[in-house]
């Protein structure tokens, strides 16, 4: 999960986060 952690911190978007979460 360390790459989707990157992507999450280099694009700083919370959306992503939440899409990435659900």
């Amino acid at each position: 999960m360390n790459l989707f952690n990157e992507k999450i911190q280099t694009k700083s978007s919370s959306l992503d986060y939440v899409t990435i979460q659900q």
